[in-house]
């Protein structure tokens, strides 16, 4: 078959010829279900070139093709091309042909779909030899399983524009995704035979000024194109869908081959006026103008007289003019400037997570004040949210030990089902425009769903307390994960028939001795069928505000018997948790047990000149205020009230280090249901503290002013960090040193107690890395230990190695020149030298520098033991010189001449 196909081909271009025409393209593709894809091909190819195709070869991406016709177009009855069409001329030479078919794929994978014809058109200048270059497209497409099925965007807006000589060129593919997947953009290069790319496609010294796009509208600017000519770009359009965990996956992409026509131009573009974004509520109407302005005006061409303006015609394209009950097109043209209506009913069949995207391009007409002049575009693109309504009417309504939840069915049916939020009290919520389910700042927390459109009901069961008003909030969900408004909050709270801990009530602070008034109230109600008189209560303790393993402290045998004075505790160290069990009939039977309610717990942990109170408590009620006291003065036992905190944490500033402060708090609490108890007031126990300066200041930031390392000359400085929340409260500096670049800085600092900005360091080798701490003052504080920062940026300074050799010593005992040593040396980690004799005899060897540096070669044979005679010798020394990196060993050779007399 495919021989058959080649020869057909061959036949066909041996009538048609091979002359160049194909300007642009793309493939496109739609999911017909079990596997099975229909491809569209779509070319624009110049309608004055010779050659024609009516057919065309797709490689399908599994080692298969097909021959595809053209489709559009009126019928062609030409010999070669019986049963296709003919394509569609859309001006401006341009012919626009759409070849389509379909194909089963046999297996899951990711396939790469392509065709390839002879050739693009001539003279694209971003493209040599162009006219040489088959025209090659592709696109991807993935099977899978766990992705469902996939049509891939469709391409609303044509791939051939017009731009002008140093005019900002626009385009946007307008691509819309009817399964609403994420689509993100990209330049890729164009590609030629076999799918091999075409590097020049974005050279700067071809295309000259940038090409860039916008990655999530697809705004492709050319700012501003240099050259005169035609030019080639190719834009890959991915789809990604979202994922379970909420994450992304790549499904396949599209690639666009587009062409771009500069010319030379006296015209400047109209500027479409910015508008948007809009969010729009299913079952409403969104409309609203947009205007675009062209800036040029001139003399009217002959025969007309006056000042001439630019027609401007608005058009749009994009997502919502390609759906099931689209928007009204947009169309509207005047002089200088042009007001078009954007208008679309929103359905709940647009409902989806990511926005809609319209472009709207402004094409002007310079005809009447300049002959064959370009028209030019302006494009804007702008997002339209669809969201589905809240659900409405929902109620809620308390029963013994559950709240059942109930509201009306979503506006849009083909909703998935309802996700239910939860908080203990209101929070007033009202959604933003396009603030679509239950925001975490809410304080509501997801609490459970039902997953049908037609499950209108819920009962929450799930760690229900006492006396506590519970709210909700419900949205309806879709299977594309979009989310609906959240509807209004509504409340209730569970039928209370158990007893009401009110008080938990430190009466006074003592290891041993320390007291705790507990109160309760009765049920607020009792089914006395089911739990018949008499009535009791036992109460129970668990040690620590957290504690659950509780014992009895208490038995009460009437039902008004609600108060307990819990005595011997040790209420200075640790808190204390209660619950109380009721019990009915004779013999008592338990008929229900309160929520357990422990003491507040007051912490103190101190900090620089300031105490930080911390409440601990675990309380079914809310304490929404604490009253801080302060005792003064300390060991009066009298306390003055010092402020009130709204949350679990108070700092009392303003103190002096190593002075003890005690404190005590009363917490005013309240049950938030209906009809239950509130200003509830309960005591702390008494805690202390004195404030400690534990805050490191924040580390120096280092430079070096001065590096000589040939003279073995280094100044450092450092300033202070003006960032927010550093305490610069510094007596001095440290300084810390190491040789190298690896390993950490020795727990002791290299210079203390330095007062200075600066440090100078000379008469050594500087070679090595520094770095600097801040030390605070709060040595000086009563019991208080300085506090060092953590160390600065690091400053390291290469060595500058140094060793030289004398030429002449003389052994003689004089005390002058005795020893060959080194003149001078700096910077030596690491040094072998050996002296040779004229025979090649070695006679003098050291390893050592410091043993060689400090002694040197005294002239006499390691040999013998004997001094050697006058004459030269022959040296060579290997060292590695100090490094705060790793470096290679170093050689010197040379030559020393010994005399004796």
């Amino acid at each position: 078959m495919k021989k058959h196909l080649l020869i057909y081909f061959l036949l066909l271009f041996s009538l048609k010829g091979f002359a160049t025409h194909n300007r642009a393209g793309e493939i496109t593709y739609e999911s017909l279900g079990n596997n099975q894809y229909k491809i569209t091909i779509a070319t624009y190819t110049k309608d004055s070139a010779p050659a024609d195709r009516c057919r065309l070869e797709i490689n399908w991406g599994d080692g298969t093709s097909s021959i595809l016709n053209r489709v559009n177009g009126v019928v062609d009855n030409s010999q070669d091309c019986k049963g296709t069409r003919s394509g569609e001329f859309v001006g401006n030479d341009v012919r626009k042909n759409l070849y389509t078919g379909t194909h089963a794929y046999p297996n899951a994978g990711t396939y790469i779909l392509s065709f390839e014809d002879m050739n693009r058109n001539s003279g694209i200048s971003n493209i040599p030899q162009s006219v040489n270059k088959p025209f090659y497209v592709q696109s991807e497409l993935k099977v899978a399983p766990g992705v469902g099925p996939n049509s891939s965007p469709v391409l609303t807006n044509p791939p051939i524009d017009d731009g002008c000589l140093n005019r900002r060129f626009e385009h946007n593919p307008g691509a819309y995704d009817a399964d609403g997947d994420l689509l993100t953009y990209s330049l890729v290069l164009c590609r030629e035979s076999g799918g091999a790319t075409i590097p020049t496609t974005y050279d700067p010294n071809i295309v000259q000024a940038p090409v860039t796009i916008d990655s999530l509208n697809g705004d492709l600017i050319w700012d501003k194109p240099q050259n005169i000519g035609q030019y080639n770009f190719a834009i890959q359009i991915t789809e990604w869908r979202q994922t379970g965990n909420g994450g992304y996956r790549q499904i396949g992409y599209v690639v666009r081959d587009l062409q771009v026509d500069i010319k030379s131009c006296n015209n400047n573009p109209p500027v479409i006026q910015p508008v948007g974004p809009f969010c729009v509520e299913a079952g409403q109407n969104l409309n609203f103008n947009i205007t675009a302005i062209d800036p040029d005006s001139g003399p009217a061409l002959p025969p007309a007289t006056g000042t001439a303006y630019d027609e401007v015609t608005m058009t749009a394209f994009g997502g919502p003019f390609e759906v099931i009950f689209p928007a009204d097109s947009v169309y509207a043209r005047g002089l200088q400037n042009v007001t078009a209506t954007f208008n679309w009913d929103a359905k709940c069949e647009h409902v989806r997570k990511l926005p809609y995207q319209v472009t709207f391009k402004a094409e002007d007409d310079p005809s009447a004040r300049v002959t064959n002049e370009t028209k030019l575009v302006d494009l804007y693109t702008t997002e339209i949210q669809v969201v589905a309504p809240a659900p409405k009417n929902p109620q809620a309504t308390g029963i013994k030990d559950a709240i059942d939840l109930s509201w009306d069915k979503s506006f849009c049916t083909d909703a998935s089902g309802y996700k239910i939020y939860r908080r203990e009290g209101t929070y007033g919520f009202v959604p933003s425009p396009c603030e679509t389910g239950v925001p975490a700042y809410t304080g509501y927390k997801f609490h459970g769903e039902t997953p049908h459109v037609d499950s209108l009901n819920f009962r929450d069961t799930t760690d229900l307390l006492n006396g506590v008003q519970y709210c909700y909030m419900v949205i309806a969900y879709f299977a594309d994960s979009s989310e609906s408004y959240a509807s209004i909050e509504f409340c209730s709270s569970k039928q209370v028939e158990s007893p009401l801990i009110t008080n938990v009530d430190i009466l006074n602070t003592d290891t041993q001795n320390g007291g705790i008034d507990i109160k309760w109230t009765a049920p607020p109600t009792i089914d006395s069928n089911t739990y018949p008189p008499p009535y009791s209560y036992k109460l129970f303790r668990a040690d620590e505000i957290d504690g659950v393993n509780f014992v009895e402290v208490g038995n009460f045998p009437t039902i008004t018997d609600t108060f307990y004075n819990d005595p011997a505790l040790n209420t200075q160290d640790r808190g204390y948790n209660y619950k109380v069990e009721f019990y009915s009939g004779s013999p008592a039977v338990l008929a229900s047990t309160s929520d357990p309610a422990s003491s507040v717990f007051l912490e103190v942990q101190p900090s620089d000149e300031s105490n930080i109170l911390r409440f601990r408590h675990f309380t079914p009620w809310q304490n929404d205020t604490f009253v801080v006291f302060r005792e003064n003065p300390t060991g009066s036992g009298v306390f003055d009230s010092l402020d009130l905190s709204f949350s679990n944490t108070y700092i009392d500033t303003g103190l002096v280090n190593g002075d003890n402060y005690c404190y005590k708090a009363l917490s005013i609490g309240q049950y938030t249901a209906p009809n239950t108890p509130g200003n509830l007031l309960n005591n702390s126990q008494i805690a202390c503290g004195s404030p400690l300066d534990t805050n490191a200041p924040c580390p120096p930031i280092a430079q070096a002013d001065t590096i000589n390392c040939e003279e073995d000359e280094l100044r450092l400085s450092w300033s202070l960090s003006t960032d927010s929340g550093c305490v610069n409260d510094i007596t001095y500096f440290n300084v810390y040193y190491k040789p190298s670049r690896d390993g950490d800085f020795p727990a002791q600092p290299m210079f203390s107690n330095i007062t200075n900005f600066y440090l100078d360091i000379s008469n050594q080798s500087v070679a090595g890395c520094y770095a600097i701490t801040a030390v605070d003052d709060a040595g000086s504080d009563p019991n208080g230990q300085p506090n060092e920062s953590m160390i600065s940026n690091v400053i390291c300074v290469e060595a500058c190695p140094l060793i030289d050799f004398p030429n002449v010593f003389t052994p003689n005992g004089d005390g002058n020149n005795d020893f060959f040593t080194a003149i001078n040396y700096k910077d030596v980690a690491e040094l072998n030298i050996q002296v040779f004799n004229r025979w090649g005899t070695m006679v003098y060897e050291s390893d050592s520098p410091i043993d060689f540096f400090e002694n040197g070669w005294d002239g006499s044979d390691i040999n013998t033991g004997q001094p050697c005679s006058d004459g030269v010798y022959y040296y060579v020394a290997h060292y590695t010189p100090t490094a705060i990196t790793e470096v290679q060993e170093q050689v010197d050779k040379g030559f020393v001449h010994l005399f004796r007399n």
